[in-house]
């Protein structure tokens, strides 16, 4: 391959629309989590009511990776399944977040906006929209729901901090059944 083809090359992948290609090598990794009913920091994480974390991988999970973490995942038509979380309530906090304990999702990078989701079944979820910063974000969750099971709930604050590469070990060790 000469020289010109490829720098073509090179500028191809650099100029894939943000997202994906050239942005998610930096934001993946197992992140610590804090969710909370107003602002809150891992240097004051007293007022979570909720504490976790989330795995953000590269490339999607295998159906085995995916089974062993999550059982019962509610899989959307043409999901990429590239996370996982596990979690456990501390207190009372009105939300569906960990509603499952652990769990096998999706993410999704638009610039510094990071989406996912904390707990999805056939009618109900807990999604989560955040801004990167560096190693951490912090953003709101939201608990949704269709019919009986629409909640009337205040968004959450969610703060993670990166703890290290994606390790999916971190969610399927805990795996259990669901919260209560």
């Amino acid at each position: 391959m000469n020289v010109t083809r490829l720098l073509i090359a090179l500028g191809a992948i650099l100029a894939t629309p943000s997202g994906y290609a050239a942005e998610s090598p930096t934001v993946t990794g197992t992140y610590e989590l804090l969710v909370c009913k107003s602002t809150c920091s891992f240097a004051n994480p007293e007022s979570a009511f909720a504490k976790g974390v989330v795995v953000l991988c590269h490339d999607a999970m295998s159906s085995k990776e995916v089974e062993r973490v999550d059982p019962f995942h509610f899989t959307l038509p043409n999901e990429k399944v590239r996370a996982c979380f596990t979690g456990n309530i501390l207190k009372d906090g009105e939300s569906y977040v960990f509603g499952r304990r652990t769990g096998a999702t999706s993410w999704a990078l638009k610039g510094k906006k990071l989406d996912f989701s904390l707990m999805r079944s056939t009618d109900a979820g807990y999604d989560v929209e955040a801004l990167i910063e560096g190693d951490a974000f912090s953003g709101k969750g939201v608990s949704w729901g269709a019919g009986a099971a629409a909640p009337d709930y205040e968004p959450d604050f969610v703060v993670g901090r990166r703890k290290g590469p994606p390790d999916i070990t971190a969610c399927a060790s805990a795996q259990s059944p669901p919260a209560t």
